[in-house]
């Protein structure tokens, strides 16, 4: 719920809310940002034994992310109370508005795999053995495209520098 009026006096225009940005302002004039999350896990585990007293223990857990989201950032002048005159723009001034494409997928993978053997001799030694590996790795595909005004701050544009 705003705690400023949305629009100026005349209603003619979306009024600045002192700083804030107008949130009815950038749902109605700004262009439509898209974040779309597929994310999908999985977990499958095999116990047989082949042989008596031999026990196979196999696993495997497999997660998959895919994103695709596009950022958009479009300004919206907003008004002094009176009509009178722009006071600041929402989101980015006019000449650093700004799309962001952003594309990537991670899968990552680990397997474990183990025996156990157990056996008891003469009716009294119990021997038991245990034996295993496992294995994980990681895939990250990423594409990211902006197209970005040079006089927008590092800091606006999330680039990271070593």
């Amino acid at each position: 719920m705003p705690n400023h009026p949305i629009y100026t006096q005349s209603g003619q225009h979306f009024f600045a809310q002192g700083g804030w940005d107008n949130a009815v302002a950038q749902a109605k004039e700004a262009a439509t940002a898209t974040f779309d999350t597929r994310d999908v896990n999985t977990n499958f585990k095999l116990i047989v034994e082949p042989l008596d007293g031999l026990k196979l223990n196999l696993q495997s857990g497999i997660d998959y992310r895919s994103d695709n989201n596009t950022d958009i950032g479009k300004s919206t002048p907003l008004y002094r109370w009176d009509d009178s005159s722009i006071v600041y723009y929402s989101i980015t001034n006019p000449d650093r508005n700004f799309v962001d494409r952003r594309d990537f997928t991670t899968v990552h993978r680990n397997y474990v795999g183990y025996a156990e053997f157990s056996r008891t001799f003469a009716g009294r030694h119990a021997v038991e053995l245990m034996a295993g590996v496992s294995h994980e790795d990681y895939d990250m595909d990423s594409v990211r495209a902006a197209r970005i005004p040079a006089t927008m701050s590092r800091r606006r544009m999330r680039i990271r520098t070593a």
